[in-house]
């Protein structure tokens, strides 16, 4: 018999029994009084049970069997929206508010509670509208900003026809494909977080230098990279100066991804590129799509670095941190890799 606890008085509590527990004391004591031929009350006194259970569940037994002594789950309230209802709530959700005469472009338990009332006219209050949400499968979420300039169709032309285009070349030519950008590390930036008591905002002691230290990097699928630091603005020079340093002992031809910064494109950028015959190519990315780059992981993770370096009690100066957190991540090829699975980028991998 399974071993059930019973309260001080002796009697079972079966408000603290599972279902399991229930139904294998309703289906012996049943079987006490039926097969056994023992009297109720006897069976009362061994189970510990409450007088009037055992009659019930014999009179249960009588209509049905053993199987009408089987524990049944509760079932839950009625969902107050048919399941019609629920795939268009779905459909509507996945639409910009703006476009349902919402003011704002991010939907809120509010505003979905408004939705589902004039829509539906059902009423949900906000913790109900917070767990039909989970059960459909959402969940709050940080949302990733685009730039309304970006044309659509530029992207798609980029993702089914020039990029293909650029692989099958570089595998024809067996030239190595690069995807490059720009970022400035800056000195007073918060790029990381920390915990600490409600009310308590913890003080960490910095130099307070607004230094600022800019960096350019180039990434391939296969894990390398090559990175430049530099203090000055972004010029085609400057540009210029990292394509020499790119091309170093380079025994493979390079394709180069980048975006449309004019830097990139200058007369004397040109005449650089036009001096190697071919060896380095140059492309670049649709406008305003820099989530298209995986090189921009490649920010995302070193600020993050940055951030936690910078508190490190070292005599180190923050271009010291700034370059030691890009060797770090030039030397692990796999975290390299893992950057081109984001989805944004996977179709370049």
């Amino acid at each position: 018999m399974q071993k059930i606890n019973k309260n001080s008085s002796g009697k079972l509590d079966g408000r603290k029994l599972s279902h399991e527990q229930s139904e294998y004391i309703r289906i012996q004591a049943v079987k006490a009084v039926r097969k056994d031929n023992k009297s109720p009350e006897e069976v009362i006194a061994t189970f510990g049970l409450h007088r009037a259970n055992i009659y019930k569940w014999l009179n249960k037994y009588d209509k049905g069997g053993f199987a009408s002594l089987k524990s049944n789950k509760a079932a839950g309230p009625t969902p107050k929206l048919s399941e019609k209802q629920m795939n268009i709530l779905v459909r509507l959700l996945f639409k910009n508010p703006l476009q349902l005469k919402f003011e704002y472009a991010l939907w809120t338990v509010e505003m979905i509670v408004q939705l589902i009332a004039e829509r539906f006219d059902v009423l949900y209050s906000k913790v109900q509208v917070g767990r039909l949400l989970k059960n459909i499968g959402f969940s709050r979420q940080r949302p990733v900003e685009r730039a309304y300039q970006q044309d659509p169709e530029r992207v798609n032309e980029w993702l089914t026809k020039i990029y293909p285009s650029i692989q099958r070349e570089a595998k024809k030519q067996k030239r190595e494909i690069y995807f490059a950008d720009e970022a400035g590390f800056h000195a007073t930036a918060q790029y990381g977080t920390t915990w600490a008591p409600i009310g308590q905002t913890p003080i960490i002691k910095t130099s307070g230098k607004r230094e600022k230290i800019s960096c350019i990097s180039a990434i391939t699928n296969r894990g390398k990279m090559r990175f430049m630091i530099y203090e000055i603005r972004f010029t085609g020079n400057v540009f210029i100066e990292f394509l020499k340093r790119l091309m170093h002992k380079q025994k493979n031809a390079i394709t180069l991804i980048i975006d449309g910064h004019r830097a990139h494109f200058t007369k004397d950028v040109k005449e650089y590129l036009k001096s190697l015959n071919g060896k380095l190519k140059i492309y670049s990315l649709p406008p305003y799509s820099p989530e298209m780059n995986p090189d921009e992981l490649v920010w995302n993770n070193a600020k993050q670095k940055v951030a936690k370096k910078k508190y490190t009690p070292t005599n180190s100066t923050f271009k010291e941190t700034v370059k030691d957190v890009m060797l770090e991540i030039k030397c692990n090829r796999d975290l390299i890799i893992s950057f081109f699975y984001e989805k944004n980028v996977v179709y370049a991998m």
